[in-house]
């Protein structure tokens, strides 16, 4: 679907603007204004080469209608954007020339009327009424900290402590952390209550518990014999191989050969 909007375009940092193509007889047609940082209301002014006067228009965030009248005739249509610092001045910052191609006129054509208000009175008014309402603007935000901070700190905010809630369901068992180092040795504990005496033990009995002194005698006696037979024997295996003991040494006896 069609606008009946066209965009007039300022590169940065330029003075002049561009935009598409219009046709003769339109009419309804609106202009929006871009590349710029315009104030919220800018009085535009509509010239063409066939009078000496320009129509003024007044654009509101960034649209402005072209006048119908001025669409009734083909060729270049000047945009200029005229700009106020104060109430008593007035400079043409911006302009703009866009071409209406001519066509023949529709037999239908029925144009609006065109309005012509106190043009400088009115852009005053409204920009006025604008910066008034942005300096509001900046000021709510720090005019309501200050009072929320004055509340909170008077406890007007303070209310009544709510009931205890229910306790959270329990968590996972964690993992076993690692071991820690030893503890110190404690110190040594009281000596314990001495126990009771034990019961009395049995009687020895011979033969049993202990040996007599005939009963060691005669074991003695035995070891004795035995060892002087070991003995007895020893010494006659040492003659058959010619061995003798002789102070305490083992000696050898053999007899030389006769030539």
């Amino acid at each position: 679907m069609r606008s009946n909007i066209t965009t007039v375009t300022w590169a940065a940092g330029s003075t002049t603007g561009h935009g598409a193509e219009l046709w003769q007889w339109d009419y309804g047609q609106r202009l929006r204004l871009e590349g710029l940082d315009l104030p919220a209301a800018t009085e535009v002014h509509y010239g063409t080469s066939r009078s000496a006067e320009t129509i003024t228009q007044i654009a509101t965030d960034g649209l402005v209608a072209i006048p119908d009248e001025l669409m009734q005739y083909a060729g270049t249509l000047t945009v200029y954007l005229y700009l106020h610092t104060g109430e008593d001045d007035g400079e043409t910052v911006y302009k703009a020339s866009l071409l209406i191609k001519g066509r023949p006129k529709p037999s239908d054509y029925q144009p609006s009327e065109v309005q012509q208000d106190a043009i400088t009175e009115t852009i005053a008014a409204l920009n006025s009424a604008v910066s008034q309402a942005e300096a509001i603007r900046d000021a709510i935000p720090e005019t309501v900290q200050t009072a929320l901070t004055e509340a909170k700190e008077s406890g007007e905010f303070d209310g009544p402590q709510g009931p205890q809630g229910e306790p959270g369901p329990k968590g996972e068992t964690g993992e076993t952390g690692p071991a820690g180092p030893q503890g110190e040795p404690g110190p040594a504990g009281a000596t314990g209550e001495r126990g009771p005496q034990g019961a009395p033990g049995s009687t020895p009995v011979k033969g049993v518990d202990y040996w007599t002194a005939a009963d060691k005698a005669e074991i003695v006696d035995e070891a004795v014999e035995e060892t002087e037979a070991d003995v007895t024997s020893l010494k006659s295996a040492f003659a058959e191989l010619g061995l003798s003991v002789v102070d305490g040494k083992l000696c050898m006896t053999y007899e030389e050969a006769n030539p």
